[in-house]
């Protein structure tokens, strides 16, 4: 089964949340809106997404296990070791059509996320994947 993992950044503390879903655009959605006992709201922000699968979150989350500071979040200092895990197994079971979604989903990450029609939502829709 494939799912998307992802790395979201909260801006205010600086940690990286390493996590599955199935709809990432979704996902940070939920996160964001979620109550905060903060004084402040949430304002993070989705850093990159790889498809994948399940087990690729458990061996980030055991890789990372002394950097975590609290559930899934992690204070990493260079996320270049997360996008090179992503790379180094591809090399071992990706495909190029997998290559190619995962480009789009990154071009498509440096759009903006303030308008709820963004072109995530159209550029994805003939993949097969909603978000």
């Amino acid at each position: 089964m494939q799912v998307w993992i992802y790395l979201i950044r909260d801006r205010t503390t600086g940690y990286f949340k390493i996590g599955r879903a199935k709809d990432v655009h979704y996902r940070f959605k939920q996160l964001v809106k979620q109550d905060t006992l903060l004084p402040y709201p949430n304002d993070f922000e989705l850093v990159d997404a790889w498809l994948g699968a399940p087990s690729d979150e458990s061996n980030l989350h055991l890789h990372y296990a002394e950097e975590r500071r609290r559930g899934e979040w992690f204070e990493l200092e260079n996320i270049e070791g997360v996008k090179a895990y992503f790379h180094n197994h591809r090399s071992l079971s990706g495909s190029s059509e997998q290559q190619r979604k995962e480009d789009r989903i990154k071009q498509m990450l440096d759009a903006s996320y303030e308008d709820e029609g963004s072109a995530l939502d159209f550029a994805v829709e003939g993949w097969g994947y909603s978000f």
